[in-house]
């Protein structure tokens, strides 16, 4: 099991306080007192129904690759969470997105001039609309300038390089001598047409293999693997931090 009990009883306890923290969230935006339409419309069809994705991502994956799985999924299963995560990532990104629009909305923040600022422009992070943020939250979103990196990094492979993929299996360095060496007899095996061997082999491989619920984008830029039940888990709150701080920051 790649989990330990500790630590599968930890992500089932940060699981279980999902549904509450999104039902919480979700209606307090479309609860909010907007004072502007484009406002209202980042904050209620764009924040609060990204959240609603988000959500249901993470309930997918949770349920079709539970962290106590011990066997390698089905293609089809691994295919699904994989669209489940890349929706997800998509979502987090967009919904980090909508909360400097709904800021920007409400706040009527400019350029310098007087004019609105360009859609470029526009973002929790960008110059001109992180300076008009209170002390505190500027000083906050510095504190999660890691967390931002990696979620532009794998937004960024997503839409533009390589798909996020989930290994259908992993072999550790332990076995990959062994595991190589079988694959050098699985092909001649293919060559002499002998199938029963090839199988037989195949088999031996699989012994040596082992499922891992890790996710990555490209092999060729040393990106990384990421354990996925807890990255989700952990970008959920950190978009439900920043949401929430975002209200109390509408109102100060």
């Amino acid at each position: 099991m790649f989990f330990t009990e500790q630590q599968i009883s930890q992500l089932a306890e940060a699981y279980a306080a999902v549904d509450g923290c999104y039902d919480e969230l979700r209606q307090a935006y479309i609860d909010h007192p907007w004072t502007t339409d484009r406002g209202r419309e980042f904050g209620t069809n764009g924040f609060a129904r990204r959240l609603q994705c988000i959500h249901r991502s993470i309930h997918n994956v949770f349920e079709r690759l539970p962290p106590e799985l011990e066997q390698a999924p089905d293609r089809d299963t691994r295919h699904e969470a994989e669209l489940q995560i890349q929706a997800f990532v998509f979502h987090v990104f967009g919904a980090a997105d909508n909360l400097a629009w709904i800021w920007v909305s409400e706040k009527n923040i400019t350029r310098n001039n007087g004019t609105p600022l360009p859609d470029g422009a526009i973002g929790i992070r960008k110059p001109q609309v992180l300076q008009s943020f209170s002390e505190g939250f500027r000083g906050h979103l510095e504190t999660r300038e890691e967390w931002f990196d990696y979620l532009e990094n794998f937004r960024h492979a997503l839409a533009h390089r390589i798909p996020l993929y989930i290994p259908p299996y992993v072999v550790t360095r332990a076995n990959a001598a062994r595991y190589n060496e079988i694959q050098g007899a699985m092909n001649e095996a293919i060559a002499a047409a002998n199938l029963a061997r090839h199988a037989e082999l195949q088999a031996q491989q699989t012994e040596l293999t082992t499922w891992q619920p890790l996710m990555q984008h490209s092999f060729i830029e040393e990106a990384g693997r990421i354990v996925f039940h807890s990255q989700l888990i952990a970008d959920f709150n950190t978009i439900h931090e920043l949401g929430t701080m975002m209200l109390d920051e509408l109102v100060e």
